[in-house]
């Protein structure tokens, strides 16, 4: 235990309050016999335990949230309602204040709670707290905007000093004003309704727009509890402005959803909703969806150039918006290839029809700068099928038929058969090709090294799945993992990755001597993680190998988010218990939700090289990563660049603030034998040895 940490023991046993102090990690150090008492267990009990040990697990959110921002130094006092689980599983609710304990270097070294029992935790009387230093620490000095109204006439009757700078009224304007004034208009009528038909506590909501005295709208989270206050019922209320975090998110999932070209759905995006539409639909219905391959368009490109290429794309789109039904989904799925499908049109007559319409808008004449007129053609393909069916599936069987089209010449619409779905496109569809790959040791480990970008000294290395076949030589891990996720052969897959890595891990850390060991980081798919015997498996290849779990990083990808239920979070939950650290890969690919990124236990956010690649050049790529990562730092976690090419972009990034980075620029994806020589040849420096 630290030194200053002890020196707060007598303070700690002098309060008069209950009290506490925690390490930054969460682990319980101090408590005076007040607290021991409330929390029915000993000290040395309490110093077995965690704050979330104790803490119920409904309220672990918005309390570690507090926590995070104390230890990075972010607030002085956190304050919250929140309940405690004592040992024969009762909860008490109790108001805890907490603040940050900082070291000789004023940077926070533990966290020290007070906390006050709460008799009732649905109507709670703090008139008592009035004038006390209790009362100034839980509501008056609270660095969160609070106030508190009456519940019966919705006037504010008590109000914080920051409520006062956040909503920018004075106290006397506040003692006139009902909460409804700080509604816009036409959200006044819901909040009044809300109060209505859901009285009592209210824990938590989200949603809420206010209005600022400077007639700005913001969103904020919104924590109300009912108490009483001088004998009549009201409602204390704290305030949590979530405004650029919502404008992130929705930017982070339309971007994830949509091309930003023509602003049309993505594939992502088109596939979902083709996919909801077989769900729903009666048995025995067809479904068809069209495939446009524009013609000769990288000729476009190249004698036109790209900005006009781009140009002609958009009104492409935008006549197809314009021209065809509002049912109809559109989208750009990739260059100058678009598919769509509508909902009401399932005879294949039909789709013919729709289809010659696609044609018939695309053929019309485009002006270009010149002033000259180009007509486009496309090859179309239509793709037909009768019950389930995989719209991944029935998108390619159209693709596949514009390019039967291709071949028979412009302005053919083709449509599918089941003799266009090549019988081997690529020999590594073979599920028992690659089952043979992994069985008979064609599968090899490469390690990339991720680079403090401060030290560039390596701080870890990332398993990397390479396939070496027979016949193609080296196959990258994008041509053969869908396949594995696909039949099933993940598994066996994941298996050989996660217990190569380990014991490479475990050699390099046995050779580190006296320096930190290197982590290793494998990646982990969701199907991997729905398998109930993963996290025994991960068990399993730490034994046999020796790794520390502290060393063994895995990285999942946002797909996590998209799980129904709550298993795979139990999942990851159980691996944290063994001591392995979580990082979320590829940020910013998927369906993000920052909103649900403090619910994952993770460590790591790793940026996507996409966003990464012309950093210094695009203001869009330059915003977005920087609120990602001060997003990152505001939930505790710290950030991993990707795909880093360039000396510029790795200075750029960690004036940012990120902390590591990895690509190109400090080595690529090597055999563990090759690591060392790689980095040394490009000037970046191990912390040991890691030679085999």
């Amino acid at each position: 235990m630290d030194y200053a940490v002890l020196e707060l023991d007598p303070g700690v046993q002098a309060s008069p309050l209950p009290t506490a102090v925690a390490g930054l990690n969460g682990k319980i150090l101090l408590a005076n016999a007040s607290f021991c008492e409330v929390m029915g267990r000993s000290l040395e009990q309490l110093r077995d335990l965690t704050v979330d040990d104790i803490t119920f697990a409904d309220d672990l959110q918005i309390d570690s949230q507090g926590r995070r921002a104390l230890g990075k130094g972010q607030i002085q006092t956190h304050v919250v309602q929140k309940r405690y689980q004592l040992p024969d599983s009762s909860l008490i609710s109790c108001w805890t204040s907490v603040s940050a304990v900082k070291g000789s270097d004023d940077r926070p070294i533990a966290l020290m709670a007070h906390i006050t029992k709460i008799d009732s935790p649905d109507t709670v009387d703090i008139e008592s707290f009035e004038g006390d230093q209790t009362f100034n620490t839980l509501f008056s000095s609270n660095p969160q905007p609070m106030y508190i109204f009456d519940a019966e006439t919705l006037s504010f009757v008590e109000v914080n000093e920051a409520a006062l700078i956040f909503y920018g009224y004075s106290y006397a304007e506040f003692r006139r004003m009902t909460i409804s004034d700080i509604r816009p208009p036409e959200d006044a009528d819901v909040i009044i309704e809300h109060l209505r038909t859901r009285p009592g506590t209210v824990r938590n909501t989200q949603g809420w727009r206010h209005r600022l005295a400077s007639g700005r709208i913001v969103e904020v989270n919104v924590n109300a509890h009912e108490m009483l206050w001088k004998g009549r019922r009201a409602v204390l209320v704290s305030i949590e402005d979530v405004t650029e975090r919502n404008m992130l998110e929705r930017q982070l999932i339309n971007q994830a959803l949509t091309d930003p070209l023509c602003n049309l759905p993505n594939r992502v995006l088109f596939l979902d909703r083709l996919s909801q539409s077989i769900l729903k639909a009666p048995e025995g219905r067809s479904f068809s969806i069209i495939y446009v391959d524009l013609e000769d368009f990288s000729w476009i490109n190249q004698s036109l150039g790209h900005e006009i290429g781009d140009a002609i794309l958009r009104v492409v789109a935008d006549r197809l918006v314009s021209r065809l039904s509002s049912a109809v989904s559109i989208a750009r799925i990739n260059g100058d290839e678009f598919a769509i499908f509508s909902p009401d049109v399932y005879f294949p007559s039909d789709t013919e029809a729709l289809a010659r319409t696609v044609q018939q808008v695309i053929s019309e004449a485009i002006s270009v700068d010149d002033g000259n007129e180009l007509n486009l053609t496309a090859s179309i393909g239509i793709a037909t099928a009768s019950g389930f069916i995989e719209p991944a599936d029935l998108l390619r069987d159209a693709a596949i038929a514009s390019n039967r089209a291709k071949d028979l010449g412009s302005e053919i619409v083709v449509h599918s058969e089941p003799i266009d779905r090549p019988r081997s496109l690529d020999r590594l569809n073979s599920r028992q090709e690659l089952r043979t790959g992994i069985e008979t040791g064609q599968l090899e480990v490469f390690y990339q090294p991720i680079v403090s970008l401060t030290s560039r000294v390596v701080q870890g290395l990332e398993a990397l799945v390479r396939w070496r076949h027979p016949e193609r030589g080296l196959v990258p891990p994008d041509h053969f993992i869908g396949l594995a996720e696909q039949t099933g052969l993940i598994a066996p897959l994941g298996r050989f990755v996660l217990n190569q890595a380990c014991l490479q891990g475990a050699i390099w850390a046995n050779s580190s001597s006296d320096r930190s060991p290197l982590h290793i980081a494998v990646n982990v798919s969701v199907a991997q993680l729905r398998d109930a015997n993963f996290t025994s498996m991960v068990h399993q290849a730490l034994a046999v190998s020796g790794l520390n779990p502290d060393f063994l990083y895995l990285e999942i990808t946002e797909s996590v988010l998209l799980e129904p239920g709550n298993a795979v979070r139990a999942e990851l939950e159980a691996l944290r218990k063994l001591g392995v650290h979580i990082s979320l890969d590829d940020f910013g690919t998927g369906y993000s939700s920052l909103a649900q990124l403090d619910r994952l236990p993770i460590d790591t956010l790793k940026i996507d090289r996409s966003f990464v690649t012309g950093i210094r050049s695009s203001k869009q790529h330059e915003v977005i990563v920087a609120t990602v990562i001060s997003l990152a730092h505001q939930l505790g976690l710290k950030v991993i660049a990707e795909g880093v090419e360039t000396e510029s972009e790795a200075t750029y990034l960690l004036a940012l603030g990120a902390e590591f980075g990895q690509g190109y620029l400090f080595c690529k994806p090597m055999p563990a034998s090759q690591i060392e020589a790689g980095l040394f040849e490009s000037g970046f420096t191990c912390p040991m040895k890691i030679s085999e």
